[in-house]
């Protein structure tokens, strides 16, 4: 079985659709990916009018994904549930429980005419984070350092150094995503959303945290680890750097 490191380097190949990378994975975890559907569930308490506005999203929302082959093969191998909910709690946030991964929950979706693309986000971020749960489920923890908290550089929220190894890959994972599908032509009213989205994203990665001493212990077995963070990093910067519109 692979070590650690690897996995990380193994990850940062399939989000950049390099040729091989999911034959590789399926190496660590054991199993072959294979695209399936995925079940839609929409409380009750949304209105007609409003579930019919949501599945309709929902299908959009999947058919552009369909486009970034990373995100096809990532949805349709570790997602099998999604459900749209309400709560009390006014808040609108997607998540996935890592007791029940391969399940997406999105609460308190408003919807209008921004539904479309905020899904196309928030459920390729939660599909990566249950890529990384399944290897975490096989292999352990993907960082060593867990102990501790870390404001991430875009919620601006408190996290666990282990949730700031995810967000990386998340958030690298969704700006790449969003450049296919704006080079593809596909977004059309929303590739100027989709390009302030990538905006803040770079930032983050350009802020001064360093994310290699953050999430990798300094230890001979973490030094392939830090490199991959490290050049997903000095990419970003160097591109902000140039003024370049790969990352912007």
């Amino acid at each position: 079985m692979a070590s650690a490191h690897s996995e990380l380097l193994f990850v940062r190949k399939v989000l950049e659709n390099n040729e091989g990378s999911f034959a590789a994975l399926e190496k660590i975890t054991g199993e072959r990916h294979a695209v399936g559907p995925i079940e839609i569930f929409i409380d009750d308490r949304y209105g007609s009018a409003d579930k019919d506005l949501i599945q309709k999203s929902f299908v959009e929302a999947v058919i552009i994904l369909d486009r970034h082959d990373p995100a096809r093969m990532i949805l349709g191998s570790y997602v099998r549930k999604v459900s749209f909910g309400l709560s009390a709690d006014p808040a609108q946030v997607s998540f996935t429980n890592p007791e029940s991964p391969g399940h997406i929950r999105f609460i308190n979706y408003a919807v209008d005419k921004f539904l479309t693309i905020k899904i196309i986000e928030d459920l390729y971020h939660e599909s990566i984070h249950c890529l990384l749960i399944k290897i975490e489920k096989t292999v352990g923890y993907l960082s060593p350092i867990n102990a501790g908290y870390v404001v991430s550089p875009w919620s601006g929220n408190f996290i666990k150094r282990h949730s700031l190894l995810h967000a990386i890959f998340v958030y690298h994972g969704c700006n790449l995503m969003f450049r296919d599908l704006e080079l593809n032509g596909v977004l059309g009213p929303n590739t100027e959303l989709s390009r302030n989205r990538r905006r803040v994203i770079a930032a983050g990665f350009a802020a001064g945290l360093d994310f290699s001493k953050e999430v990798c212990a300094e230890t001979e077995k973490q030094v392939l680890n830090s490199k991959v963070l490290r050049n997903i990093q000095i990419a970003y910067k160097r591109k902000l750097r140039e003024q370049e519109n790969c990352f912007l």
